[in-house]
This record gives C-alpha cells, sequence and structure tokens, in this order.
C-alpha cells in the first residue's frame, strides 16, 4: 500500500468542508482523486500570524488502497488493594499531578502535600502583577 504525508493549507471555510480535501490532496500530489482511497487527520493547526488566518493540515493519505484501521487505544488502571501502599508527592504543580496520577494507576494512593498558602490568598498575591 502507497502511503504518502500531505501537508494542507487551507482558509477555514475549506478546513471545515472534508469534501474539498480529497481534491486538495489530489492536486497536491498531482494525481487523479479517484486514486485517493481514504485519509487521516495526523494534525490540524491554526496559523494566525498573517492574515488572512490559514488552517494547516498534515494528513496520512492512502494512494490506490485504503488505509489500515487504527489501533484503539487502551486505558489500563489497576484496582487499588485493599490497604494500599501510601506514596507521598510533595508539591502540587503539573509534575506533581503527573504523579499522583501514574501512582493511581500502578495501584498506589498518592498523598499530596502542598507547602503554599490555599488558593485565594495566592489570587489575592497574584492580582497586582496579573
Amino acid at each position: 500500500m502507497a502511503l504518502e504525508i500531505v501537508e494542507l493549507v487551507l482558509t477555514p471555510e475549506e478546513a471545515a468542508d472534508e469534501g474539498i480535501w480529497s481534491l486538495k490532496i489530489s492536486r497536491k500530489l498531482r494525481m487523479k482523486p479517484e486514486r485517493v482511497k481514504g485519509y487521516r487527520l495526523l494534525k490540524r493547526s491554526l496559523d494566525a500570524r498573517k492574515r488572512p488566518v490559514k488552517f494547516r493540515l498534515r494528513l496520512e493519505v492512502g494512494i490506490d488502497e485504503k488505509l489500515a484501521e487504527e489501533a484503539k487505544a487502551t486505558w489500563e488502571v489497576r484496582e487499588l488493594a485493599k490497604e494500599p501502599e501510601e506514596v507521598v508527592i510533595v508539591g502540587c504543580g503539573p509534575a506533581g499531578m503527573f504523579a499522583a496520577l501514574r501512582c493511581l494507576e500502578l495501584g498506589y494512593k498518592p498523598v499530596v502535600l502542598e507547602r503554599g498558602k490555599d488558593a485565594s490568598s495566592r489570587r489575592f498575591d497574584l492580582g497586582p502583577i496579573l
């Protein structure tokens, strides 16, 4: 099977109409639209640096054959034991939250400690700089 990665730059109207994508893909690859059998969106980004605003799409394209089915992501979380082992995590920032999530996935009981002020006090302290 022939696979191609194609990047399209489209107006917001064109990006909203998936029917146009196949035609744009075939033009970009310089082939007949009938040869494009399927495509999968890999990335969509908005380019607002200049006027007019454009969408950039990165697509995986199947040529002459359909794309293979994409594997579904699985999510496995272990159940907590009757007496799960506690893990102490210091800090409630992004890394602390990720560590707590990972502990839960592995069957541990996270205890998150935060040394900072409560949320309303922090908001008051940050008010002048925001």
